[in-house]
């Protein structure tokens, strides 16, 4: 399954899809991220990408801009005891954005706290009317919850998964409330093998206290209240899709996913069809 992103080329060729150029020393950190051991020339990887640099120049200032209203989102969610991690992760992620481009939120919870850290998420970017279809440039998606206990993606991924393992290897970490995230990528080493850092928001001490006073509360009942309420107001279609046992819509104990409009089929395919263009 993780077979298709073991070289230079094979990253070079799925970035080439959304015409985003790879630079040096992202190439070196997904020599990393994927532990492939071949070398590579920077000439030759680079030479196919030279036409699309000056637009990524504008993906890059949209993308500034993004990043801090994610951080934002990020300081305001560290208040809450049962919510441990914030990522993010799709096209902010690899700097490929767009000014209209959403904002994706990999967001992680404790066990047993799904459905209240998603009550929290979207009811905190209701209120800032930051969601998707609100008006506000900028908008921030929070699709994809997932307990700290979470198993494999490997039951969510498709054949020849290309998109997920790139999902896996570029998801960026806000904030983690101690080492939540390297075990969920431990447990996902048939894609990638994270092996990069990068700076996190401080938890600081004010913040600490309010995490304190909440957790002294027992949250079971709010928990099991907020998850009736929400699966009445989600849309029949979601449910459907969920009840399909398909991997775009997932609602379970320990995920919940919702991307109604999953391309990861058409990605593939279109990466197989240039990759083995270019053997």
């Amino acid at each position: 399954m993780a077979g298709h992103l073991q070289d230079e080329r094979a990253i070079q060729t799925f970035f080439g899809l959304f015409d985003r150029p790879v630079h040096v020393a992202e190439l070196l950190w997904y020599q990393s991220a994927f532990s492939f051991e071949d070398a590579f020339l920077i000439d030759e990887v680079l030479a196919g990408q030279r036409e699309f640099h000056a637009e990524f120049h504008h993906q890059y200032r949209d993308a500034v801009r993004k990043w801090r209203r994610a951080q934002r989102v990020a300081g305001w969610l560290q208040l809450f005891p049962w919510i441990q991690g914030v990522g993010v992760g799709n096209t902010l992620a690899y700097l490929n954005v767009r000014p209209e481009s959403d904002i994706d939120l990999f967001v992680v919870s404790a066990p047993g706290r799904l459905w209240l850290t998603r009550f929290m998420v979207t009811g905190l970017l209701r209120v800032l009317r930051w969601r998707p279809h609100e008006g506000q440039r900028d908008p921030v998606c929070p699709s994809f919850f997932v307990t700290s206990d979470v198993k494999s993606f490997a039951s969510i991924a498709i054949d020849n998964d290309v998109y997920l393992q790139l999902w896996l290897a570029t998801v960026v970490v806000l904030w983690e409330d101690g080492n939540i995230f390297g075990p969920i990528f431990a447990r996902n080493t048939w894609a990638v093998t994270r092996s990069h850092s990068q700076k996190l928001l401080v938890l600081s001490p004010w913040k600490r206290c309010v995490r304190f006073v909440f957790s002294i509360f027992s949250w079971n009942w709010v928990d099991y209240v907020v998850e009736r309420v929400q699966r009445v107001i989600i849309p029949d279609v979601l449910l459907q899709r969920a009840a399909e046992s398909g991997s775009e819509v997932v609602l379970s104990t320990t995920m919940l996913k919702f991307h109604y409009e999953d391309r990861r089929e058409q990605y593939r395919d279109a990466f197989i069809r240039t990759y083995g263009q270019g053997k």
